[in-house]
């Protein structure tokens, strides 16, 4: 799990840092005033000091063709976190279809992809780059 986190990662940094994005990996905050409930996001993408975009890598497949509901939640939890309209759940390839979820209320969506580990180098780097979103 911890390679295919760390591929998608470094994946976005060399694609995203000529454009004046930066990744953060692993980027710790409090969800609570109490300072007591720690959140995670494997990724932050910042431009201008600015958290744009969070994404999860998930080294696990989804079931029967849908994405597990707790991934879900859990990326809307970091939206909500940062501040942000959509976020990103990246999954090594499996037999679902790039979805995304429009919560109504805050507006917020998150777009569930899998990545095809199964072709050249070069053609998955590209497909790493299109991780994201248009704000990043």
């Amino acid at each position: 799990m911890q390679i295919f986190e760390d591929f998608v990662s470094e994946a976005l940094r060399a694609s995203l840092s000529r454009h004046g994005t930066s990744v953060g990996l692993q980027s710790s905050a409090y969800l609570d005033r109490g300072r007591e409930l720690i959140i995670k996001p494997d990724i932050l993408l910042r431009s201008n000091g600015i958290v744009r975009a969070a994404i999860d890598a998930k080294y696990k497949a989804e079931k029967l063709g849908r994405y597990p509901n707790a991934d879900v939640y859990q990326m809307l939890v970091y939206c909500i976190k940062f501040g942000l309209f959509e976020g990103h759940l990246v999954y090594a390839r499996g037999d679902a279809d790039i979805r995304s979820y429009v919560i109504d209320s805050p507006g917020i969506t998150i777009y569930c992809r899998s990545l095809n580990l199964d072709q050249p180098p070069d053609a998955l780097m590209a497909e790493v780059g299109r991780t994201g979103g248009p704000h990043c």
